[in-house]
């Protein structure tokens, strides 16, 4: 029998990995994160509707909003991208 002490910090990440349970904490961190990384103002119009496979959908209820967030959406995928230092969304549609 084994008596190998491992940290906890390592045991959490064996778990995570094993069961794949990172994009959902990616998921969860940007849901938690968006207003600081887009604004404030931007957080007001874009509301988060899904983020799966690196597609962020993004719901924008303003006509005028959501032609300036199309315009600002690689802006935007860049910000993400860097905040998290990988390229975690690969595209970004807006609804």
């Amino acid at each position: 029998m084994s008596t190998e002490f491992r940290s906890m910090k390592d045991i959490v990440q064996e778990i995570i990995k094993k069961y794949n349970l990172d994009k959902l904490l990616e998921e969860e961190e940007l849901k938690e994160k968006f207003e600081e990384i887009v604004g404030s103002q931007i957080a007001q119009q874009a509301k988060i509707k899904s983020f799966e496979n690196g597609k962020l959908t993004l719901e924008v209820e303003s006509p005028v909003w959501k032609n300036e967030i199309l315009l600002l959406r690689e802006k935007i995928k860049e910000k993400i991208n860097t905040t998290f230092g990988k390229e975690i969304v690969q595209q970004i549609i807006i609804v």
